[in-house]
């Protein structure tokens, strides 16, 4: 219910936004350079898209994917698993290795290795983003008023 609801909430937010910021775009323009500053206005959503892919693909799956964590554990404790298994059958039979659950595997998972530290990463970016907007607002908009 949590997901759908997000999911509902962010929707509702780009059909409020989206149409908004391209008629924002089409009035600043000068008449004959509208689909220059039309095109321009996707470059900072197309450079998300890329920053957003290596972060919630390698970042993400180093720091907290549970089945590279589960795998980082065999390669520590020296455990002998079958490979060409899935990954729930990988899982099982790691939990069955250190004598634990499913539910107590992804517990020790959780406290042996912090994967919620992803937030860091998410929280650092937010932060850097933040400031380079103040400095941009600061320093480069100033000096053109």
């Amino acid at each position: 219910m949590f997901t759908i609801g997000a999911i509902f909430i962010f929707a509702i937010g780009e059909m409020a936004g989206s149409p908004k910021i391209t008629e924002y775009i089409g009035r600043i323009a000068p008449k004959d350079k509208v689909a220059l500053y039309m095109g321009c206005s996707f470059l900072p959503v197309f450079l998300g898209n890329i920053g957003a892919g290596f972060i919630s693909g390698n970042v993400y799956g180093a720091m907290s994917d549970k089945d590279v964590l589960a795998q980082r554990l065999v390669s520590e404790k020296g455990f002998a698993i079958s490979e060409g298994l899935t990954k729930n059958e990988y899982f099982l039979q790691l939990s069955e290795k250190m004598n634990m659950s499913q539910i107590e595997l992804t517990n020790f998972l959780w406290t042996e290795y912090n994967p919620s530290g992803i937030w860091v990463v998410i929280l650092s970016i937010g932060l850097i983003a933040v400031a380079g907007l103040f400095l941009y607002d600061r320093l480069l908009l100033n000096k053109k008023s």
